[in-house]
């Protein structure tokens, strides 16, 4: 078989680019709005529960909801802190 010449600058490794931080500070306030929007959505869920009167554990689902609205809401003011320094 015929082996074929391979030119050594055909092979380059592509050098990775890097984030700027214009755009990664960007990106963290977009996760941090995204976090903020998702615990306010989740809100709104936990009233709309307690509303309807569904065979549902209502304790629980109050208890869950409010751990996760905390933890949402934590994060997303984090990041949001984060992308405006």
């Amino acid at each position: 078989m015929k082996q074929l010449s391979q030119k050594p600058s055909s092979h380059k490794k592509k050098q990775l680019k890097r984030i700027s931080p214009k755009v990664l500070k960007a990106i963290y306030i977009e996760a941090g709005q995204y976090a903020l929007d998702l615990s306010k959505l989740i809100f709104g869920g936990i009233i709309l529960t307690m509303v309807i009167n569904a065979d549902i554990n209502k304790i629980v689902t109050f208890a869950i909801g409010c751990i996760s609205i905390i933890g949402l809401t934590t994060i997303g003011f984090i990041l949001y802190k984060k992308g405006k320094e």
